[in-house]
């Protein structure tokens, strides 16, 4: 969609919306700006961004107010022992700080994990190895 202009944009989300046999929507982060999917209920990443409001970005366009189902999916693939693990945890400590930073504070119950000084600290000093 980076490339396309504003009325190419919208053609092709009213067709994903109005056209039953349109069942997939591909598109870059370029996509990811002013184009809500509210009649998405899935949300496939193949490669992640780098920052995690991109992330965070993309995948609003289909968590939205307006949506048409009551849940939406959304997966990740991420190849184990690569780069994109770390990259994926790293995503996850970001989203995490953002969340603590916005709340006051944050813990984790399913990860057992809490958002302090000193674990952002931690989290600083192994994100620049």
């Amino acid at each position: 969609m980076g490339g396309m202009k504003a009325d190419e944009k919208q053609a092709s989300k009213d067709q994903f919306a109005d056209d039953p046999n349109t069942r997939l929507f591909l598109s870059s982060d370029a996509g990811g700006y002013g184009v809500d999917l509210p009649m998405a209920n899935y949300l496939i990443s193949y490669d992640l961004p780098w920052a995690s409001g991109k992330l965070e970005q993309r995948e609003a366009r289909i968590i939205r107010l307006s949506s048409e189902f009551p849940h939406v999916t959304i997966a990740t693939f991420v190849m184990q022992g690569s780069i994109e693990e770390r990259q994926y945890e790293m995503l996850q400590q970001k989203k995490l700080v953002s969340e603590a930073f916005i709340d006051g504070k944050h813990h984790d119950q399913e990860k057992g994990l809490q958002i302090t000084l000193d674990s952002l600290s931690s989290f600083l000093r192994e994100s620049t190895v």
